[in-house]
């Protein structure tokens, strides 16, 4: 199993449409992007490719965020730092030897591209 260490993951997403407004950080938009972002990054460290599913079809990974909190807020720019807890399963395997369950602090930025208008998340402190 191949292991990867990511203690400042950017990954960044455009969320569909456009705003001028970043989302807030428990806005759903966000949080299921912050969820794929982590989804993504844990089947890369499990299996060296960004796919969500096994051969079978099945999910590999679970993701919740809880204890979703708003760190700061840009008054310039309405951007939004914030922190959550996730909570990981999976009915095959977890990178690290986590079982099948492992819990984590992350932070997460929400943003707008000034041109496109496009708003971005940035997820940072992924560790598997």
């Amino acid at each position: 199993m191949k292991t990867l260490s990511l203690f400042a993951v950017l990954t960044a997403i455009a969320l569909s449409g456009c705003t001028n407004t970043p989302p807030s950080c428990a806005d759903t938009d966000a949080t299921d992007l912050v969820k794929q972002i982590v989804i993504g990054q844990l089947e890369k460290a499990a299996t060296g490719s960004e796919t969500t599913k096994s051969a079978d079809g099945q999910e590999d990974f679970s993701v919740n965020l809880k204890d979703i909190r708003i760190i700061s807020k840009a008054s310039d720019t309405g951007d939004y730092q914030c922190a959550a807890t996730i909570d990981i399963k999976s009915p095959r395997y977890l990178p690290r030897n986590f079982n099948n369950e492992a819990t984590q602090d992350i932070t997460y930025k929400t943003e707008i591209e000034q041109e496109t208008k496009k708003a971005y998340i940035t997820v940072y402190g992924l560790n598997f």
